[in-house]
């Protein structure tokens, strides 16, 4: 009587709904949490005894796909199958349906009803997937070449005006722009030379660096690329990636230069700037001015009375008629170079960046004298802020994401060690053998052991990927001799809970060690070990051989079970990726990229072989060193 009433307390607490049938479909447990799901207005007393029928009858009203789930309630429980399924209810809310038959000495006892309310985590993932889908598309919709590259000048995304080719564009992510630039522009070191200094620039001196670049076509003539390198700091004030942008300004270019190519004294500045162009005197008279000036400045007008002229007219306020005036007076004071950018206008009449380049000139033609140049650069300004916030947008949604399961796996893992120690107590109290109970109390102490020691190790595994892309993810390296840590490693698979018993062979020294981050490597070892039996249910025993090559040690794991499709082969390292004909066997999806993660973190690889309905290898390759 004692144990059912710590049993229902512990069962209330699930944050899931549970219900316990006989072998003659009759309700034996319920707890609240699935009264509560189903808004079933029933005492807890009055559910025991009914029917599986009578509890459809509760559940059919809530559900969509009603053919579905009736033959999960009528066929299961007859096959004596495990089986996981999620069902949209007629309200919107997405339900995590699992069935788990309990045998007892190969006999069934009992069929589990599992029933999970995981609206909330569904919808999260959807407006993960929803705005990370709508930021690539806006990356992929500026009509601008947009490269990420990290401070190493490794390429982390590239947009399809970039490269069109997705095949193309993939393969070149993780790959070092200057191996890029040296296959694709050929013999221009000048090219690849002005692109790295400029990177440099930015990097070292962590500010934005604008240059145009002439690169030769293929058909003959210049092409004119104007690039824009921007270093982007992360939470600690250091650069996480320079964020370089480069528009087609070719046609641009070649009007502006035939119209400018006036006489020679103005080809200092057709060398130099590509838009607006003006020259004025220190008193602010017009020395020059071309087109596009008189386009981009409509309040220039049509005459050419002087620059002060129009930053006195009333066509635009008086604060941006400073902003104008300030540069040139710190030109005309400094006798230097000035660039910046201009903010002007109002959300009325609209907003205008201006990129201007300011230089002082001295000549005994035109005296002491400016140089200007300023460019529209507002559909890019635009263009690059709304960028720079989705990707700081899709940080914190990753920031977010790994402090969420970081909080969950250890809020988790607190109820997990009570329910452990708990069963362990009652495990330990009981006596072994109890002839006067139908039911041995501890089989469920076992199963319950069992199954909290499954729920730790899944919570392990998520803390492992939530700490993938942190910064904070250390290799913790030991020298370990490599049968002790083998021997430690397989213990629950000699024998399995099948009855099945893991073959090992050795081909090395009982003494041999090797350098490891044994906790990551045991978690890497018991996935690929569990898997084998996993996916080989009642087939040969897999084996575990472990053997030496090119001074690597190698872990090859076999077993002669279900296989992986061949087209499916390449994706099994994905998070929660599951191969097509794994559906009726349970599994998180997660395990296989905790074991790459294990093997990069060794500097090692993970190779795959495998046939389909007949047999699978897995091989960890991990380089034998020994420091």
């Amino acid at each position: 009587m004692e144990l059912n009433l710590i049993g229902k307390k512990i069962a209330d607490n699930f944050d899931f709904g549970l219900v316990v049938e006989n072998i003659n479909r009759e309700v034996t447990f319920c707890n609240q949490k699935f009264l509560d799901i189903f808004d079933i207005k029933e005492q807890l007393k009055e559910i025991i005894g009914k029917n599986a029928e009578q509890i459809a009858g509760f559940l059919r009203p809530h559900f969509k796909d009603i053919e579905l789930f009736e033959w999960g309630l009528k066929e299961l429980p007859q096959k004596y199958i495990k089986y996981e399924n999620t069902f949209n209810t007629l309200l919107n809310r997405t339900i995590k349906v699992k069935y788990i038959p309990l045998f007892i000495d190969s006999v069934i006892e009992r069929h589990v009803w599992q029933f999970e309310d995981i609206t909330e985590l569904e919808l999260k993932n959807l407006e993960i997937k929803k705005q990370r889908e709508y930021y690539l598309k806006i990356l992929n919709r500026i009509p601008s070449d947009i490269i990420i590259a990290n401070v190493n000048h490794e390429f982390e995304f590239i947009n399809e005006h970039a490269i069109s080719n997705n095949l193309r564009r993939e393969a070149l992510i993780g790959l070092n722009a200057n191996d890029y630039l040296k296959g694709n522009i050929g013999n221009s070191s000048e090219i690849v030379h002005a692109r790295n200094e400029n990177f440099n620039l930015a990097i070292h001196e962590n500010r934005r660096v604008d240059y145009v670049e002439e690169i030769p076509s293929t058909k003959g003539g210049i092409s004119y690329i104007y690039r824009s390198l921007q270093p982007v700091l992360n939470e600690d004030n250091k650069i996480d990636f320079v964020l370089i942008s480069g528009t087609d300004i070719t046609k641009q270019v070649e009007s502006e230069t035939n119209k400018q190519i006036l006489n020679s004294r103005f080809e200092r500045i057709i060398n130099k700037i590509n838009d607006a162009v003006f020259q004025i005197d220190f008193n602010g008279k017009i020395i020059f001015i071309n087109q596009a000036a008189f386009d981009l400045f409509p309040f220039f007008g049509k005459t050419q009375e002087g620059l002060f002229a129009f930053v006195n007219t009333q066509l635009i306020s008086f604060a941006d008629r400073m902003q104008c005036l300030r540069p040139i007076v710190l030109v005309k004071q400094n006798k230097s170079e000035v660039n910046g950018v201009l903010r002007i206008g109002n959300e009325d009449n609209g907003i205008l960046f201006l990129k201007y380049s300011y230089w002082y000139t001295n000549n005994t033609e035109d005296g002491e004298t400016i140089l200007g140049s300023v460019t529209d650069v507002t559909n890019q300004y635009v263009e690059m802020n709304a960028m720079k916030f989705a990707i700081e947008k899709e940080q914190q949604l990753n920031s977010m994401k790994s402090k969420f399961i970081n909080i969950t796996s250890h809020e988790i893992r607190t109820p997990l060690s009570v329910i452990l120690s708990s069963a362990e107590i009652i495990d330990l109290t009981l006596p072994k053998e109890n002839l006067n109970l139908i039911v041995n109390p501890k089989d469920y102490t076992q199963t319950i052991m069992q199954e909290v020691h499954i729920v730790t190790n899944i919570l392990n595994e998520l803390l492992i990927v939530g700490s993938i892309d942190s910064p904070n993810s250390k290799f913790k390296g030991e020298m370990v001799e490599i049968q002790s840590f083998v021997a430690s490693s397989t213990t629950k698979y000699l024998p399995f809970i099948d009855g099945r018993a893991l073959q090992v062979f050795y081909s090395v020294e009982p003494s041999e060690q090797i350098f490891i981050d044994k906790k990551l490597m045991k978690h890497a070892l018991d996935n690929l070990l569990n898997n084998a039996f996993k996916y080989s249910s009642g087939k040969k025993d897999p084996i575990l051989s472990i053997f030496k090559k090119d001074d690597n040690l190698i872990f090859s794991i076999q077993d002669f079970g279900i296989g992986i499709p061949a087209d499916e082969v390449n994706n099994l390292f994905h998070s929660f990726y599951r191969a097509s004909n794994v559906s009726n066997i349970s599994g998180t999806g997660i395990g296989l990229m905790v074991v790459e993660h294990a093997a990069k973190m060794h500097k090692g690889a993970v190779e795959v072989y495998s046939v389909l309905n007949e047999l699978t290898v897995f091989k960890l390759i991990i380089p034998n060193s020994h420091q």
